[in-house]
């Protein structure tokens, strides 16, 4: 009983203390008078040494932190913050619980506006780490851009630099359990299966579908629906009518890569 309601105690009850503290501690004043970030349930602090930078508009909870979802996940793990480069917002942002953010001296990570994070991801960013606009991230997935070590050739004996930016271009979508390695850019549009690790060496191609260890595309021109409406839309005609598949114009939805 009492580990039931610790797990609730850290995942979802609105905690005004910590909103206070982060908002008013890295924002500047006429900022942080309008609480733009949100913090929820206990989430671990283990290093506020670096910077938080927010456009300048800016709104009462755009960015809520350490609140869980319904996405089918382990949920109850606490968010974890270790701050010491830069971490940016572009607009509105959403992270579930259990995630742990680690950005080292020097580096950034770049999350632009509708980038929608579920629980218990892992990114070090010692360099660069971009989420562009509009990205949805599913669960336990990590981000790298470096190899956290590094090897000695043992006939020359360089060392070579391991820490290369990654990039999520707009409107991707990131399934379960993915890796994604420094270097990496992944294409507007894209969409990365659940489990699949994901290296440098795709370019920028958009609307591709990529799965496998190794990965792999194994699709073109195609990308997530967002719409939620248009989801609700489409799942009801599948569930009346038990068609292969409809057209997207047939439902009136025009714009189908918008969450709303």
């Amino acid at each position: 009983m009492i580990n039931k309601i610790l797990q609730k105690l850290s995942e979802n009850w609105f905690n005004p203390f910590l909103t206070l503290f982060i908002n008013f501690y890295k924002l500047p004043f006429k900022t942080a008078i309008k609480f733009p970030i949100y913090i929820y349930g206990c989430p671990v602090i283990n290093d506020l040494s670096g910077t938080i930078e927010l456009p300048k508009n800016v709104w009462r909870g755009m960015i809520r932190i350490n609140k869980s979802n319904d996405a089918p996940s382990t949920i109850g793990q606490r968010f974890k913050l270790a701050l010491r480069g830069s971490l940016i917002f572009k607009g509105w942002c959403r992270f579930g619980t259990g995630n742990f953010l680690c950005i080292e001296k020097g580096a950034k990570l770049i999350l632009g506006n509708n980038v929608r994070m579920s629980n218990n991801n892992v990114i070090a960013a010692s360099n660069l780490i971009e989420f562009c606009s509009e990205c949805l991230v599913g669960s336990n997935n990590q981000f790298f851009d470096y190899d956290f070590h590094y090897l000695v050739d043992l006939s020359t004996g360089r060392i070579k630099n391991t820490h290369k930016p990654i990039t999520i271009n707009e409107y991707t979508w990131i399934g379960n359990g993915c890796t994604i390695l420094k270097g990496s850019t992944l294409g507007m549009g894209c969409v990365l299966g659940s489990n699949s690790v994901f290296t440098e060496g795709f370019g920028t191609m958009d609307n591709c579908l990529f799965v496998g260890n190794p990965v792999r595309q194994v699709k073109t021109n195609v990308t997530q629906l967002k719409n939620l409406y248009a989801e609700g839309k489409v799942a009801e005609s599948f569930l009346t009518d038990n068609k292969q598949f409809i057209l997207i114009h047939d439902l009136g939805i025009i714009d189908f890569r918008k969450f709303f």
